[in-house]
């Protein structure tokens, strides 16, 4: 019985030992993933500022050579305030403070574009059924969109609609945002690695995102609008 005593006493603190190896691993898989996400938004939200200073740094030199210097210094000055906002914002996003919803990068895309001379047009239905991780994500992907159509495109008009809808044998939310073209000739649009990790996000959710390109550009994603409790 001694010997049972001690046998059971080593198997205990051998599974003890397993126990808190495996919650070593977990945490830092934890920590891996959230150190992917913070780089993702990170880059999406700076990709964004960095392409709309792009867009006002070319009007602003255009404006020289075109002696209107009067609107270039208008322009300079709202260069200015894109960077301060950049930088406010990066900050925010250090500290944890900056909550993504899909509404809210709506207004801001539509903003954003406009500026840039962009026509938009928007049909939005359907997104008080989003859970949080879902209203997140789609907000993620509106941003990640609009960086790419001010970096790769030379479009005068976009599109962005979200619809209740069915895929995949489920109900669900698709968001769907379209430009017109046409691409710009440098750099070559692709997909990029900000869509692959979005991609990436969508498929752990059960959803899925597609790129399009004809003579311009077609974002779609859609997730699974789950049962339970919505935001």
């Amino acid at each position: 019985l001694l010997a049972v005593g001690v046998l059971g006493q080593d198997s205990i603190y051998t599974l003890a030992i397993e126990l808190d190896d495996l919650r070593t691993l977990e945490a830092a898989r934890a920590i891996v993933t959230e150190r992917k996400r913070f780089a993702g938004d990170l880059h999406d939200i700076q990709g964004q500022h960095l392409g709309l200073i792009t867009v006002e740094a070319e009007l602003v030199s255009r404006l020289i050579e075109a002696r209107d210097y009067p609107a270039a210094a208008r322009h300079a000055q709202q260069l200015q305030s894109i960077a301060i906002e950049a930088l406010e914002e990066m900050h925010r996003v250090v500290h944890a403070n900056r909550e993504v919803r899909l509404h809210q990068e709506i207004a801001n895309a539509v903003r954003v574009l406009e500026a840039a001379g962009i026509a938009v047009t928007q049909k939005i239905a359907g997104i008080d059924l989003l859970l949080e991780d879902h209203d997140r994500l789609l907000g993620l992907t509106v941003r990640e969109a609009i960086t790419n159509i001010l970096k790769h495109s030379r479009a005068s008009s976009c599109s962005i609609e979200t619809r209740h809808d069915f895929q995949g044998g489920c109900s669900c939310i698709e968001l769907v945002v379209i430009d017109s073209g046409p691409t710009a000739p440098h750099p070559v649009r692709t997909t990029g690695t900000g869509l692959m990790t979005l991609g990436e996000r969508y498929r752990a959710l059960g959803g899925e995102l597609g790129f399009v390109r004809r003579d311009g550009g077609q974002l779609t994603g859609w997730l699974p609008i789950e049962n339970g409790d919505r935001t």
